[in-house]
């Protein structure tokens, strides 16, 4: 676990949604009404909106780096004006995935095997997001909603309000407990299609941190935010160099806060991730992204 210095920043957001949107699993909620919600997927019509999400997907596929054999990664992350910590991840060519606080960290890695693709705690949201890459949309928000093991995808209606009114009994007990009130919220397939929106921006940004460096990991979670009306996408600079920058608004997390995602616009790799939320200090994702070899750290 511990992949990337965003993780922390994303999982953060998804605990404070416990209290201000209870319905579901901790995660918070998003999106617009959608008849799709009993497989959790949906009908997208290719909005123009979020269309350059797939476009950058489709393209960074044949893009081959000119030198080196992996991408090294330096993600650090600050609340407020206080730096949290700042991760070292080096995504090979072939796939494997290694972490640390520093480049030696890496190394020992290396050595010891540590292949965090293969068996890391962030494995099976990776490996979904790679099968995104060339799934359908709906195909793909299913995998990954699966591997995040989110009960309400594939369920029927009955069944789909019998989890759903459970999980709201188990929160008013959280709430509760910590003083709080909270009225629960009545089951309904457009409620749960907000809160599977709000669920697949949370998963598939926690692989997009973990698999920054891996071209497979990148395109499936692009493909997989451009599923989400509630995302915005805009062509921005960033440095100097020409980005993208993916919006997830106060609509995504129950009407207060937000994430900003600022991507490549050739090579779709991270380049910052700021999160807002009230009552907390701003959370800034800023990735340092170069070409390296291997043998040579």
């Amino acid at each position: 676990m511990g992949i990337g210095a965003g993780v922390a920043a994303a999982a953060a957001a998804a605990v404070v949604a416990v209290v201000l949107n209870p319905p579901a699993t901790g995660s918070i909620e998003a999106g617009k009404d959608s008849s799709a919600a009993t497989s959790g997927s949906t009908s997208v019509d290719g909005s123009a909106e979020r269309a350059p999400l797939m476009t950058l997907a489709g393209s960074i596929k044949t893009v081959t780096p000119a030198t080196g054999d992996a991408w090294l990664v330096k993600a650090t992350q600050v609340h407020g004006t206080k730096t949290m910590q700042v991760v070292y991840t080096l995504y090979t060519d072939g796939h494997a995935i290694y972490t640390g606080n520093s480049v030696q960290d890496i190394k020992r890695a290396i050595a010891r095997h540590q292949d965090q693709m293969a068996d890391g705690g962030y494995a099976p949201l990776l490996k979904a997001a790679v099968a995104a890459a060339d799934s359908s949309p709906a195909d793909g928000r299913t995998q990954m909603l699966k591997a995040a093991k989110e009960p309400l995808v594939g369920l029927d209606p009955a069944a789909q309000k019998a989890v759903w009114d459970k999980q709201q009994a188990d929160v008013q007990v959280i709430i509760k407990q910590k003083g709080g009130n909270a009225a629960p919220k009545p089951y309904s397939p457009q409620a749960v299609q907000r809160h599977l929106d709000n669920a697949l921006w949370t998963y598939s940004t926690l692989a997009l941190s973990a698999g920054d460096g891996n071209t497979q990991v990148r395109a499936g979670v692009l493909r997989l935010l451009s599923t989400i009306p509630a995302v915005s996408v805009t062509n921005s600079t960033t440095h100097g160099k020409a980005t993208l920058t993916i919006t997830a608004g106060p609509e995504v997390f129950g009407g207060e806060g937000s994430e900003v995602l600022t991507v490549d616009a050739t090579t779709g790799m991270l380049v910052e991730d700021v999160s807002t939320m009230p009552g907390l200090p701003r959370a800034l994702t800023t990735y340092e992204s170069s070409r390296v070899t291997t043998a040579d750290l």
